[in-house]
């Protein structure tokens, strides 16, 4: 196995006549949680887009899981919970699992059982039956989670994951995260909530203006001071 899960190479990312991402380069480990924090604007989203293979890059390279997404195989290995995510709010919270599940592979004879695994996980069980219309916010973050590691992906990232969770949905979410890490996944989280990626990364970068300025162990960057006081440092000075 390789030793990296993504491996960025001097990645360059336009929308138009604006740079988004400009000479980026980035390893991340197999089965380590890491954060990509920076302020809006600084090109996050984006660099997720190019990661899943929904954008290409302007020059550069980006592989994951040892190839990229223009095989559909590297794709089915992914699982991603956008920012702002689309479900589809006329089907029930079973019935969207059910389609989403089809689409991305799990056999039929597994997917019952995968489906209720999956609601039990993220607390979702007593909602399985409701239209995902009817549910709150919250819950239907929690649900984008559960069609983003339904098919058991190997490489896991998470935009803003937790903006609608109440306290304890991002406990459980923190919970989660460790138990994928723990077997064998990686996780990419973008966040603003600096308490829960000091709780939950061991490694972050930091982008600002296309550019990743710091990247590291989070204590190494710390040392002493919380993960919100030298964040804000960091960008304050670059």
């Amino acid at each position: 196995m390789r030793q990296f899960a993504v491996e960025i190479n001097n990645l360059s990312a336009r929308y138009r006549t604006s740079v988004a991402i400009s000479d980026l380069t980035l390893t991340i480990r197999h089965g380590e949680v890491f954060g990509l924090l920076g302020p809006n604007g600084a090109g996050k989203t984006t660099l997720f887009r190019m990661i899943t293979g929904e954008m290409s890059p302007a020059s550069g390279e980006v592989r994951v899981l040892g190839g990229t997404t223009a095989a559909a195989a590297i794709r089915r290995r992914i699982g991603y919970v956008p920012e702002r995510y689309a479900l589809h709010d006329h089907l029930t919270v079973r019935e969207a699992l059910t389609m989403y599940g089809s689409l991305s592979g799990v056999s039929a004879a597994y997917l019952h059982q995968r489906i209720e695994r999956v609601l039990s996980e993220l607390d979702l069980q007593v909602v399985g039956n409701r239209p995902i219309k009817q549910l709150s916010r919250g819950l239907q973050q929690r649900m984008a989670i559960a069609q983003a590691i339904l098919h058991e992906p190997d490489l896991i990232l998470l935009d803003e994951p937790a903006s609608a969770l109440d306290p304890s949905s991002r406990n459980l979410l923190r919970f989660l995260v460790h138990q994928w890490a723990a077997n064998g996944k990686t996780v990419v989280i973008n966040s603003h909530l600096l308490i829960d990626i000091e709780q939950m990364c061991s490694r972050i970068a930091v982008m600002v203006k296309g550019k990743i300025v710091i990247s590291g162990e989070i204590g190494e960057l710390t040392r002493g001071i919380t993960l919100e006081e030298r964040y804000v440092q960091i960008v304050s000075e670059s």
